[in-house]
């Protein structure tokens, strides 16, 4: 009876934030399949494989983490520093997850005529952002919370206390990237909020950069503002909550809490109460026209040399019309450039060093290593990331197009799409590596590279 009771209760909490049991239960079924079948784009929630995955990466950073405890600093002090790093770590990443699960246009497009409630679809996905706190917050503060124990003043039960604060903060995080979502939901027009999404996650990549040799006069400044105990006025700020939860029934505990910290939660209160009202309220009538928003302008189709070089690799007009499409999509489509610019913009950042590399040494001089020498083995890795991004398209409503070609058409169609890869991603690159370094290399090392580069990235591809 008590199970039964509970259940009732659980639902009528649920209808009383304007969310259908019935259909949340649904909604939360069909996110799973979906994800557990790779139909939608890299959600970690949903996807249990690649949760683990990144679980197993996040306990790298948060091994580094746990080091701060062997410091001389004290129980709140290591905390609130793991309160920090870790949270900043997580907000990065529910950055890109929190916009990858509410800019979804296969699910947002096709649910868009059923009778579902915007708070109903924002509680189902929440529900996946939890499972993804629960777990990264698991793997970057489990070690911290098993290190804290040696800090002086720390009890035996310090650990629990450390991972229930971790939680806390976790979702904190993710109500705070929620509304930040939601908040460009409600000041933007749909023409923009996909896009804007979009250059929200590319800051969110760039942010680690801050931690390079260029920014170390900025990191000074901040260890600097970082408070070594926390005061009342800290307490404004949300770690100061997280911190003293923490440590609560320590033998040294943290200063308490003053009444900035009711000023700090009414505000963060809020702003997480307009953001999530403003995305969830009439989500499901607005991401349509949101997915739907682009630019409408026609522009001539332009003879390229590129597809006149598909046409005659694949011997079929359709492998032109592949080069044509996959082009397009590159530039235009934003599921595919969502994805594939946050790892592009590392690589673009880190291309300078490699070749500026060559040209001091050649790769085939025996007693100097180069950077660039490792490009034909570079090219076939990224062209490979390339490649598993492909099956996720805004256009996923004209598959059936193909249901009307012969097998010769799509023969040629996906022979094009191979050319088309070999051609932007490996033979154009070369070529131009071969041209740029011709003149430190010598013109017989610089095409032997060009023609070793492209050999050995096509039988890696």
């Amino acid at each position: 009876m008590k199970t039964l009771a509970s259940f009732a209760a659980g639902r009528a909490s649920l209808r009383s934030l304007g969310v259908s049991p019935g259909q949340y239960q649904v909604l939360v079924d069909l996110f799973g399949a979906l994800g557990e079948r790779r139909e939608v784009a890299n959600q970690l929630g949903s996807n249990a494989g690649a949760m683990r995955l990144t679980s197993a990466a996040l306990l790298i950073p948060g091994a580094f983490i746990a080091l701060t405890a062997f410091g001389p600093a004290s129980l709140a002090s290591y905390n609130l520093t793991t309160t920090v790093l870790t949270s900043f770590v997580l907000f990065l990443l529910l950055v890109m997850e929190a916009t990858e699960s509410f800019f979804n246009p296969a699910e947002a497009i096709v649910l868009a005529h059923r009778p579902i409630g915007g708070a109903t679809y924002f509680a189902a996905k929440f529900t996946y952002l939890v499972v993804v706190v629960w777990r990264a917050e698991l793997a970057l503060n489990g070690p911290a919370a098993v290190a804290g124990l040696m800090k002086p003043g720390a009890r035996w039960f310090y650990p629990l206390t450390h991972m229930a604060a971790a939680w806390t903060a976790g979702l904190f995080v993710a109500l705070i990237s929620c509304a930040l979502l939601g908040g460009l939901f409600r000041l933007l027009p749909s023409s923009r909020v996909r896009n804007a999404a979009l250059w929200m996650q590319l800051v969110a990549i760039t942010i680690p950069l801050a931690f390079g040799p260029a920014a170390r006069p900025l990191q000074r400044v901040a260890v600097r503002m970082l408070p070594h105990s926390i005061g009342a006025g800290w307490s404004l700020l949300p770690f100061a909550w997280f911190n003293a939860l923490a440590v609560v029934g320590q033998t040294r505990p943290v200063t308490p809490l003053g009444w900035p910290a009711l000023v700090g939660a009414a505000a963060s209160a809020i702003f997480i109460a307009f953001g999530i009202r403003s995305l969830s309220v009439g989500y499901m009538t607005r991401i349509a026209s949101v997915m739907r928003a682009g630019r409408r302008s026609r522009r001539r189709a332009r003879r390229s040399v590129g597809g006149r070089v598909v046409r005659l690799l694949s011997g079929s007009p359709s492998g032109r019309a592949a080069f044509g499409f996959l082009t397009r999509m590159m530039a235009s489509d934003w599921q595919f450039r969502r994805a594939a610019l946050q790892f592009t913009l590392v690589a673009v950042i880190g291309a300078p060093a490699i070749v500026l590399s060559g040209r001091t040494a050649s790769p085939f001089e025996p007693d100097r290593l180069s950077l660039i020498g490792l490009l034909p083995e570079f090219l076939p890795f990224f062209t490979m990331m390339v490649c598993s991004l492909l099956a996720y398209s805004d256009h996923y409503r004209g598959a059936w197009i193909f249901a009307t070609a012969t097998d010769a058409g799509r023969r040629g169609y996906v022979r094009g799409i191979y050319w088309s890869i070999c051609l932007l991603f490996l033979a154009v690159p070369l070529a131009a590596a071969t041209i740029f370094y011709a003149p430190y290399w010598g013109p017989r090392d610089a095409l032997l590279f060009g023609a070793y580069g492209l050999a050995v990235a096509s039988l890696l591809l």
